[in-house]
């Protein structure tokens, strides 16, 4: 537990919903602004610019946690974003975007499924407080949440090449994506239900997990 108070999940989630509105909300001029600098790196300053502020706000609320939703937030402001700079075609793009929402939307949940509130924090950021106060939010900086944020643009790049090829018609490489990743969101939500079921001490070993 971080601190004192107990937060209630209903606040907890619409302080989480306020704190992503306003990264939003900072990201969209700042990558509006950056354009001339090129598509890929206006995102990356204004994405780190979000993140910037998502610190701030983990930093005020003294828990990391609160910049676990970036993770499957993120990415569908980037498509949008690189939609409106871009010329996709639309089959390609909307196929695209409903799985990457899909995936942002389930993940989500299933993190607001199991998160008790803004008192709570991950056990694995926790173990970083050991440092003491002021190294640890130096790794949760750099290491918890700037770090995960250029991981998830990077991923992120394939979409941008989607945004940029009108031209380029539906093929075999696109239905081969579309399976693997609905098949990826499909074992995601198997494993997370399983994991939740799950009542035994230590690891779970059953199901998929024991694969």
């Amino acid at each position: 537990m971080i601190g004192r108070r107990t937060w209630s999940k209903p606040v907890s989630v619409a302080v989480l919903f306020a704190v992503y509105a306003a990264a939003l909300a900072i990201a969209w001029p700042i990558a509006d602004a950056a354009l001339a600098a090129g598509d890929w790196e206006s995102v990356l300053f204004a994405d780190v610019a979000a993140t910037g502020f998502v610190f701030l706000m983990a930093l005020g609320f003294n828990n990391t946690s609160v910049y676990d939703p970036y993770w499957s937030v993120a990415p569908f402001p980037i498509i949008l974003w690189w939609a409106r700079i871009g010329d996709p075609d639309l089959a390609r793009f909307g196929l695209m975007a409903f799985l990457i929402g899909l995936w942002g939307a389930r993940l989500t949940a299933n993190f607001v499924r199991g998160w008790p509130g803004l008192h709570h924090e991950d056990w694995r950021y926790t173990e970083y407080r050991r440092f003491g106060v002021v190294r640890y939010w130096l790794i949760s900086f750099a290491g918890l949440q700037m770090m995960p944020t250029l991981i998830v643009f990077t991923g992120m790049l394939p979409a941008l090449a989607v945004t940029r090829e009108p031209g380029n018609p539906f093929g075999w490489l696109d239905a081969v994506a579309i399976v693997v990743t609905a098949g990826f969101v499909l074992l995601e939500t198997v494993a997370d239900e399983q994991k939740r079921r799950f009542d035994g001490d230590g690891f779970i070993t059953t199901g998929v997990w024991a694969w």
